[in-house]
């Protein structure tokens, strides 16, 4: 699943959560892991996800079949209309940068917490 939020600054952040069985990960029961994956791929199952969290659906049958709300798909902050999506960039993160974000997410999370 995939989710971004526009900022009021035109900042967007975004992510996508991937479901994979890795072969290396002695997962206890491989076989259910992919009947999840499939149940949450199914495109009514998706779009039921996206209208609960109001989060974008990478999941074009769901759009489609006109099973997320309206309201959802035409949110700007929830799905960037192109002119939106030519202004923004991702951010990239680097092992040389994740210290400097963590100590950062940190130090506001001090600050927030007073």
């Amino acid at each position: 699943m995939a989710w971004a939020a526009v900022t009021t600054s035109g900042a967007i952040t975004s992510g996508a959560d991937r479901k994979v069985v890795s072969k290396q990960s002695g997962a206890p029961n491989p076989d259910l892991a992919e009947v999840f994956i499939n149940y949450v791929l199914d495109f009514q199952v998706g779009a039921d996800i996206s209208n609960f969290t109001a989060y974008a659906s990478p999941n074009q049958a769901a759009i489609d079949a006109g099973s997320i709300d309206e309201a959802y798909l035409t949110n700007p902050a929830i799905y960037p209309d192109e002119a939106r999506m030519q202004q923004l960039f991702y951010v990239i993160s680097s092992p040389t940068l994740a210290p400097i974000y963590t100590h950062t997410w940190e130090q506001l999370k001090t600050q927030l917490a007073r």
